[in-house]
């Protein structure tokens, strides 16, 4: 099974239970290809997007495939727990124009990849971002720097630790002293 083509600007994925795929045999291909140039001013990228959050009817917001090949002309990011239960994942970000740059194929940030079948995976991108975890897989390959820390989430954690434990506020509180000092034009 097939969905995409070649107008096709993004694809988003969320909620797709085991059995809604059931009756699947073999592969599903997504292929988010948008030709023609890009252009700024209308942001128009060709992505697929696996969501957390996107639930199906019955509220369940796993994404499940018997086998899985992807294909963007930009990214693809697994930000949902996605499970494939018999075959593999090929995923591939800059699958249509080499001289795209930056393509990112991601595992999002606490999120799982599951190989339930034991099914090999591989991923390709100017960029792959290993920030989930994989399980289950017969073989794990990448083609493109990989990287495994997303500073940005681990940024915004340590901010929001800061801030619960009262950190900022008492640096704030050193900040207006500090200042309060100098502007009284002590000598040191």
């Amino acid at each position: 099974l097939t969905i995409g083509g070649t107008k096709t600007s993004n694809i988003y994925i969320g909620g797709l239970t085991e059995a809604a795929t059931a009756n699947i045999s073999g592969t599903v291909t997504l292929n988010a290809k948008f030709q023609g140039a890009w252009n700024a001013e209308e942001g128009r990228y060709s992505e697929i997007i696996f969501q957390h959050g996107l639930e199906a009817p019955d509220g369940n917001t796993e994404i499940y495939f018997k086998a899985l090949t992807t294909n963007s002309t930009h990214n693809t990011f697994l930000d949902g727990n996605t499970t494939i239960t018999v075959g593999d994942f090929n995923g591939k970000a800059n699958a249509y124009d080499d001289d795209s740059m930056n393509s990112t194929f991601q595992l999002g940030t606490n999120n799982t990849l599951t190989m339930s079948g034991g099914g090999d995976v591989n991923f390709t991108g100017d960029d792959v971002r290993e920030y989930g975890t994989i399980t289950g897989a017969g073989t794990y390959t990448t083609n493109g720097t990989v990287s495994y820390i997303d500073w940005d989430w681990a940024l915004r954690q340590a901010i929001d630790s800061a801030n619960r434990n009262g950190f900022l506020d008492e640096l704030d509180e050193m900040a207006t002293g500090f200042m309060k000092a100098l502007g009284g034009g002590g000598n040191c």
